[in-house]
């Protein structure tokens, strides 16, 4: 059996108001994960988002150039 271990460069201690910590908690808590796994969940997506969001960028540009060559 393995033990997981973090990198310890990838450890970064984070000041959050306590408004938003209690918003990840209860989050947390709806979806059974600890105040980490949510935190590094809610990162995941919103960055994966604005590389979504970018792509659909790009392809509206490349759209419009189109319609306004034509």
């Amino acid at each position: 059996m393995t033990k997981n271990s973090t990198d310890p460069e990838a450890k970064y201690p984070a000041r959050l108001p306590s408004t938003l910590l209690e918003r990840i908690r209860e989050k947390g808590r709806v979806n059974n994960r600890s105040i980490n796994q949510e935190i590094v969940h809610g990162m995941t997506q919103y960055l994966d988002g604005l590389d979504e969001l970018q792509l659909l960028i790009a392809t509206m540009k490349r759209q419009l150039v189109a319609i306004q060559s034509t």
